[in-house]
Parts: C-alpha cells; sequence; structure tokens
C-alpha cells in the first residue's frame, strides 16, 4: 500500500468496525451463546450451531410474545366483564318496565 493511502486506511478500517458493530448488535445475545460454549467445550458443529441459533430465537419470539398475550388476555377479560354488566343491566331494566321496553 502507498503511503498516500496510510491515513485513509485508518478511517476506513474504522468504518468497517462501526459498520460490523450496527450490523451485529441486534443479534449480540445470539453471538455470546456459541461463543459460552466454546469456551467450555472448544468445539461446535454446524447442527449445534443452528440448534443454538433456532433456542436463541424461538426464546426471544416468546419474550416477545408472553406481554403481547397478556395484553390480549385482560383486554379479553374486561370485555367480558363489560358483556356481563351490559346483560345484567339490561335484565334489570326489563325487570323494572316490562311494558314500556320492546
Amino acid at each position: 500500500m502507498s503511503a498516500a493511502l496510510w491515513p485513509l486506511s485508518g478511517t476506513v478500517n474504522q468504518y468497517g468496525r462501526t459498520a460490523a458493530r450496527d450490523l451485529l448488535m441486534p443479534y449480540g445475545d445470539l453471538a455470546m451463546v456459541p461463543s459460552m460454549i466454546l469456551h467450555i467445550r472448544r468445539t461446535l458443529d454446524r447442527a449445534e450451531i443452528d440448534k443454538i441459533i433456532v433456542d436463541v430465537l424461538a426464546r426471544k419470539a416468546l419474550a416477545v410474545a408472553h406481554p403481547r398475550r397478556a395484553d390480549w388476555r385482560k383486554a379479553e377479560l374486561g370485555a367480558s366483564r363489560f358483556r356481563s354488566e351490559c346483560h345484567a343491566d339490561a335484565a334489570a331494566l326489563l325487570r323494572s318496565a316490562p311494558d314500556r321496553v320492546r
């Protein structure tokens, strides 16, 4: 590499590091699991890596789904309560004035 390109190579290298970090940041947990297993066992084959990826992604999906399902269940309970209150109010109205409600 010529001497004129040396200052530029540091900038390009830094840009590459920043771009790589930004691309990998959302998958940090996915990169940490194989890293921890490699520290212990020193080897992983393709099937084990695939299983790790599937497990981590499934756990992420469940972590996202649990709060969403809890919110949905709360909405269902609220709707059920509202429905029962409406039926109770309608029944009370029918008992109080059966000749005026048609």
